[in-house]
C-alpha cells in the first residue's frame, strides 16, 4: 500500500519505459568503454608522435611537420580546458545556463570545431605530399650503409658461408651468385 501511495496508478513508469530505459543506459555504457580506449590510444600515439619528432630533429623535412607535432600537443591540452575557456569568455555554464547555448557561444564552438577539421586534414595532405622526409630518412640509411654496419661488414649469405666452408645447394647458390650480379 506505502508503494502505491508513492506511485499513483497513472504515475507510475510503464514497463516498456523501463525496458528502453535500461537498454539506453546499456548502450551509453557501452559507447562509453569504446571511447576511453580510444582516448587512450590517441594519447599514447600522440606521444609516441612527439617522441619521433623529438628524435628526428636534425632530419630536414619539406613539410612543417615538427611544428605539425607541436600544435598536436597544444590542441590536445586546449580540448581538455574548452569548457573552462567557455566559461571564462562567455561567462556560459551549462549545468547553471541550460542546454541552450546563447549563440557567441555556438558560433566559438563551431569555430573550435572547424579549426580541428582543417588542423586534421592539414596533416593528413602534409604527409601525404612530403618528399624530402621519406629522402633524409633514407639518405640516413644509405650513409650507414656506405659506413659499413654491422650487417653489412658480414657479407652476403653465400660469403659466409664460403667461408665457414658451408655447401650450397644448387638452387641457394645460383640465387646467391645472381644477387651478387645484382648488386655489382
Amino acid at each position: 500500500m506505502a508503494q502505491d501511495a508513492q506511485h499513483p496508478p497513472h504515475n507510475r513508469p510503464h514497463p516498456a519505459d523501463e525496458r528502453i530505459t535500461r537498454r539506453l543506459r546499456l548502450f551509453f555504457g557501452l559507447i562509453t568503454c569504446l571511447i576511453i580506449p580510444t582516448v587512450l590510444a590517441l594519447l599514447a600515439l600522440l606521444i609516441w608522435y612527439l617522441v619521433a619528432v623529438r628524435q628526428a630533429e636534425d632530419l630536414e623535412c619539406d613539410q612543417p611537420l615538427k611544428a605539425y607535432a607541436y600544435c598536436a600537443l597544444v590542441i590536445f591540452v586546449y580540448s581538455l580546458h574548452h569548457r573552462t575557456i567557455k566559461k571564462l569568455l562567455f561567462s556560459y555554464d551549462r549545468d547553471r545556463d541550460g542546454p541552450r547555448r546563447p549563440s557567441t557561444v555556438q558560433l566559438y564552438d563551431r569555430i573550435y570545431q572547424l579549426v580541428s577539421l582543417c588542423y586534421a586534414i592539414t596533416g593528413i595532405c602534409w604527409v601525404a605530399d612530403s618528399d624530402t622526409c621519406q629522402v633524409s630518412e633514407a639518405r640516413e640509411r644509405a650513409d650507414e650503409r656506405r659506413r659499413g654496419t654491422p650487417y653489412e661488414r658480414r657479407g652476403t649469405r653465400y660469403e659466409r658461408r664460403q667461408r665457414q666452408g658451408e655447401s650450397l645447394s644448387k638452387g641457394a647458390a645460383s640465387r646467391a651468385k645472381r644477387a651478387e650480379a645484382a648488386e655489382n
